[in-house]
Formats: structure tokens, sequence, C-alpha cells
């Protein structure tokens, strides 16, 4: 006796591809199916041999008694006193560190001029004063930056508080 089923074009693809990559003969694999979902038809879903398996289950019970919990509350009274606290805001403020890198080349050149030493010896005294003049801003430079860096920890950790009179919280 043969019996005949019709499939979609996309259900016979499905079936042919499924059987190709597991290597396996359409026809086997299309009569178990067939045999598998008439026993699920006929004794619903249950193990294999259509046996019923019992089976042992331990449950744990758990009963909780309720006692009653006395609560005490105290009630502690905090007043405020209204402080009134000066604080000084130092804005920080961009410095520029111009730095001129002046290179110094002695030239010797006997000359006879009194007027070209006398020159030489000006712009000496003056490449002298400009390097002075130099570590002298980078010290104030140095010092402007370690008094910003004294302002930034002091404001880090103070609050303010509102007055009482406002509809704010009492803390920022």
């Amino acid at each position: 006796m043969t019996i005949n089923i019709e499939l979609t074009s996309k259900e016979y693809k499905d079936l042919l591809s499924y059987c190709k990559l597991n290597n396996f003969n359409p026809e086997t694999i299309l009569k178990s199916s067939f045999l598998e979902g008439f026993k699920i038809e006929k004794y619903g879903l249950l193990s294999g041999s259509g046996n019923v398996v019992e089976k042992e289950v331990i449950k744990e019970v758990i009963k909780y008694v309720e006692v009653p919990v006395v609560e005490e509350k105290e009630v502690v009274k905090i007043e405020y006193v209204e402080i009134e606290k000066l604080v000084e805001v130092i804005k920080e403020v961009p410095v520029e560190k111009i730095v001129e890198i002046t290179k110094e080349v002695i030239v010797e050149k006997e000359t006879s001029d009194n007027n070209l030493k006398l020159k030489l010896d000006a712009l000496q005294n003056t490449v002298q004063k400009l390097k002075l003049d130099n570590i002298e801003k980078d010290r104030q430079i140095k010092e402007y930056e370690k008094t910003i860096q004294d302002i930034q920890k002091f404001n880090d950790g103070t609050k303010a508080m509102y007055l009482k009179g406002s509809n704010l919280d009492n803390k920022i």
C-alpha cells in the first residue's frame, strides 16, 4: 500500500536540503516523521515508547510564622542656626607664557674701532637683562599657578546652605 503526500516546492526543497546536509534518505525521513506525528496525534505528547513514566518529586514546604515587631521611635529636634559666610570667588585667568629663545653667538673680531666695541658691550648687556627678565617672569607664572591650585583645593569641599525662609532644600 502506498500513500502519496503532496508537498509545496518550498517544503520539498527544505526536506531535500536537510537530508543532503545530514546524509539521510528522504523516503525514510518522511516515513519516520509521519509515524512520529501520528503517534503524537494518537497518544499525545509522551515518551518514545508510549508508556507513562512515574517520577518521584521531592517538594520542600517552608512555613513562615510572623512575629510582631515593636517599633521604637526616637524624636531628635535639630535646630539650624543661620550662619552668614562670605565666600570669595577667584576666577581663573589664563596666563600666556611667552618664551623667547636667544642664542648667544660670540664673534671675536679684532677691530680698531671703539664704536663697535661699545655697541657689542651694549648688546651683551641688553641680552643679559632680557634673560633676567625671562627668569623673573617664569618665577611669577609658577607662583600664579600655585595660587590657582590652592584656590581650587579650597573650593572643592565647600557646600552652601539656603536660608530657612526659602522653599529649597537645606543643603546643596
